[in-house]
Formats: structure tokens, sequence, C-alpha cells
């Protein structure tokens, strides 16, 4: 009798399931994911505002001070992070863009490892966690921004790892799984004040979780290790108080420009961004619609049969608490918006679930799986469309325009240039005021723009006709050269991929022939 069983054969061993079967193959799964990511970042990943960050990556390296001695409107650790890699590793934009990526891929490691753990069904259990690394690795802004110097890869692991962390905190009732937490949510927010709402969601869920009488003693070793990543700042502050509160508060309180020109102009252009993201791009929309299956999922469960069931609705007040910080934020930008993806990604997977086992309760869920990884990918050809076909900065150029300046440029003389890409790759300090290019739009009193290390770009621009820089290089725009006069004031011009490049000035009261 084998009581309706299947007689054991003679493959029976081969095909019973083994217990390190699962994670080794989800882990293939997400190194290929992680490879895929690292490849991009070392070809493709561009972002034009990486190049403040770079720069002032490269500046810290070199023992300069951020808001001291050149405006940064920024938390300082990602720069920190980022300076003491350049040390190890080199400070070239592929030893940075190789660090985000490493740090987005073991943000896809931590999500996966979650869901893994969490899944009921053994049938589902590598899928679905291959799923969230799919959710998250083939997401078009997690690509795209995850992998290049802007700190948001940085962020998503710290933030990740926080969660994780806060997690064992609240189930082994541990002090030092608490103050882990904190450190990384601490450092998620030191790193972009994009994830600051993270230490707070977390906090008060540690403190809502915890057993009665201990939420005050897990509460001060939390805030404990968030205070922690923000000493650097609080070092800074201390040096320069007006510097630091203006470049990392106040510039954004009240001089950050906004991209409609009114405040009810922006409100409505943030709220087509938040919509284009979420609603009309295929990625979003399948998002939004298997987060929102597994809220309902998770709302189903009985918290006595379903004890991670606390920690699923930490998703969801992760996923919503972060994004309608960043809803908040003015000028609101798409790729803000990966900091939700990660706990949007594992709430979907087990919404997906759910909907495979009511679909084919039947069949095994691969074929689930491949319909995602398909639906996915397709999502990323028309990003992919304009990412080439648009104005891209390649790599190369930058390369070459830095040889160029180089060669024309003696090492002890000073260059002007309008993109800090250019002083970041010739590995020369700039001038005060040409260290970020957002600085040169502010409009503040003179003493305070002084003390910001904030000039004004008439005036940088003014300075051309001192003949106190060696080496100019703008944009290949005849019009701002015209004006300038720079084809008279040097006698060297060399154009090379859309820029201009100036060198060896002319004496004062030395007029080239055709000026």
């Amino acid at each position: 009798m084998n009581d309706g069983q299947p007689e054991a054969g003679p493959l029976a061993a081969l095909s019973a399931p083994v217990f390190w079967r699962g994670p080794v193959l989800l882990g293939s799964f997400v190194a290929v994911l992680w490879a895929g990511l690292l490849l991009y970042s070392q070809t493709l990943a561009w972002r034009g505002d990486e190049g403040f960050h770079l720069l002032a990556a490269q500046l810290v390296a070199a023992g300069k001070r951020p808001y001291l001695d050149f405006f940064y409107q920024h938390v300082p650790l990602h720069i920190i992070v980022t300076a003491g890699w350049f040390r190890l590793f080199g400070d070239t934009w592929r030893s940075a863009h190789a660090l985000a990526a490493l740090f987005t891929g073991a943000t896809l490691l931590l999500i996966a490892q979650f869901v893994y753990a969490r899944t009921w069904n053994p049938v589902w259990k590598v899928p679905a966690a291959c799923a969230a690394a799919i959710l998250i690795g083939l997401h078009a802004e997690v690509i795209q921004t995850g992998t290049v110097a802007m700190g948001l890869g940085q962020c998503l692991f710290l933030s990740t790892a926080a969660f994780r962390s806060a997690i064992q905190a609240a189930r082994r009732d541990g002090v030092s799984w608490c103050f882990v937490a904190g450190v990384c949510a601490g450092g998620a927010a030191a790193s972009s004040l994009l994830a600051a709402a993270v230490p707070v969601i977390l906090l008060l869920w540690i403190v809502h979780q915890a057993p009665p009488g201990s939420g005050g003693r897990l509460a001060v070793w939390f805030i404990t290790g968030a205070v922690l990543p923000f000493l650097p700042l609080v070092w800074l502050a201390i040096e320069g108080p007006g510097q630091t509160w203006f470049d990392v508060v106040a510039y954004h309180l009240y001089y950050r420009q906004t991209t409609a020109g009114t405040w009810v102009a922006q409100f409505w252009d943030d709220l087509k961004t938040a919509y284009e993201v979420w609603l009309e791009t295929p990625q979003g929309l399948m998002l939004i619609l298997l987060g929102g299956l597994g809220l309902l999922v998770v709302a189903g469960m009985e918290p006595g049969e379903h004890p991670e069931r606390a920690e699923w609705m930490l998703c969801g007040w992760l996923a919503g608490g972060v994004g309608l910080f960043l809803s908040c934020t003015a000028p609101l930008f798409s790729h803000y918006f990966i900091l939700v993806i990660p706990f949007l990604s594992a709430l979907g997977t087990l919404g997906l679930s759910a909907l495979g086992s009511c679909l084919s309760p039947e069949k095994r869920p691969v074929w689930l799986l491949c319909f995602v990884t398909a639906f996915f990918a397709l999502g990323l050809i028309k990003p992919t469309y304009r990412l080439l076909r648009g104005d891209l900065q390649r790599w190369s150029v930058y390369d070459e325009v830095a040889r160029e300046v180089n060669r024309v440029t003696p090492p002890a003389e000073p260059v002007w240039a309008f993109d800090e890409f250019v002083y970041f790759f010739t590995h020369r300090i700039p001038p005060a005021g040409l260290e970020n290019v957002y600085a040169q739009s502010l409009s503040l009193p003179p003493d305070l723009a002084a003390r910001v290390r904030a000039v004004p770009l008439a005036q940088l621009e003014s300075s051309l006709t001192t003949g106190r820089y060696a080496t100019a290089v703008t944009e290949s725009d005849q019009d701002a050269i015209a004006r300038l006069g720079l084809a008279c004031r040097y006698r060297g011009q060399t154009r090379i991929a859309g820029y201009e490049i100036f060198w060896n000035p002319t004496e004062p009261g030395e007029r080239k022939r055709d000026c």
C-alpha cells in the first residue's frame, strides 16, 4: 500500500528537493542580473548630473571639504564613500560606476533572499525570489540611475539593509540588530535626503513591534546608530555652520529652481512626472498592480497563522511612505522613485504568487516567471532607444577633451570650463565657483555668495577677459564664443565633438589678425 502516493522510482533521489539547490539557483540568477548591471555601468551608463558628484568626490579625495571649500547641495556621505573608493581603486568614472553597480546588485540579493525565505509554497520559492530580482534589476530607472555616481545606488542598498536589519531586530528583540538598522537607515538618509523617510518609518515600526516595555530601549539604540553616519555632516557644520546650513537646507528651501515657473504649475508638472513613472510605463503599471495585489494578500493573512505578516506590511509602509515623501519634493524627477522599487517589488512577488496559484495551481510557475521577464525586458526597449538616439555624451569624448586640455595646458596653470566633467577627467582643481554648475545660477548677496563659494555665471565669464586662464573649454556655441571673445583672446583653438578648446592666451594689448 502506498496510500495513493506515487511509488518511488530509481530517479526519485535525483528529483527530490535538495536544501542547497534553491539558494544556488537563486544566487546564480541574481549574479547574472548583477553582471548585467555591472556591464551596463561600464558602457552606456551616464547622467549629466553625476558630473558634480564625481568632481566633489575627487576633491574630497584630494583633501578638500564640501561646503567649506566648494559648493555641494547634498549630504556628504556618498562623496565621502566614493572618495575612499577612489583612493583604493582610482578616481575614474568606471571605478565610481562599478561601486554604484555593486550597491544596486546587493539590493537585488537582499530583496530576493527576503522573498525566498518568506514564500511558504516550496514550488514558488525560487521563482518568486527570481521575480523580485527581475522587478528590480530590469527596471529602467534602476538600470539607468542605480549604475551611475549619483548616490542612489548606495541609498538603495542602505535602505534595503536597514529594512532587513529592522526585521531581525523585531524577531530577536536584539539591540545589536536595532543598532545596525539605525546605522543603515541613517546611512541612507546621510547619502541622500531623498531617503529621509526610511529611518522614520523603520523606527516607528520597530517601536510598534517591540515587546511591552522594550520599545524605548530599542528606539535609543536605533537613534544612536542612525546618528553615526551624520557625524561627518556634524563636523562640517561645526567647522562652517553657515555654509553647511545653506548648502544642505537653505538652498533646497529657498533657492532651488522649479522647472515650471510657479508653484501651481510645478504641482501639475510633478503630478505628470509621477503619472509617467507609475501609470504610463508598462513596468510602473505592472509594479503598481502586482504591489496592490500583494497588499490585498497581506491584508487577508491571519497574524497567528502568518507571523511574517508584519514584515510584509513593513514593505507596504516603506513603499507608500517613501513614495509619498518623494512626491512632496519640488521639482520631482522620475529617478527619485527608484527608492520605492525594492519594497514594491517584494510586495509584487507576493501578488504574483497568489495570481499564479489561482490561474494555474497544477502547473509549475516557471512560465509565469518567463512572462514577467519578457514583459519587463520589453519595457526596456523605449528607454534604450531614447538612450541611443538621444544627445548622450560618450565617455570617450571626455577622455579626448581631457587629453587635449592636458596637452596644451601646463600642469600648474588654471583652466576655465563650463562642465564639471572636464575637471574630473583632467584631474585638475577647478577655480573657485566652477566646481558646481548649480551654484552659478544663484542670485545671492555678495558676502553670502563669497562665503558659500557661489560665483555668478556672469562674473565667471567676465573673469575670462582678465587672461588669468591658460585654457578655456566651452560648448561649440558660436554666439557665446563671439560674445566672450574667446577666439580673440587665445591663439590656439581646437574643436572636439561639440567642445571648443582655447589655449595660449594673448598678451595684454595684443590683437589677433581677425579680431
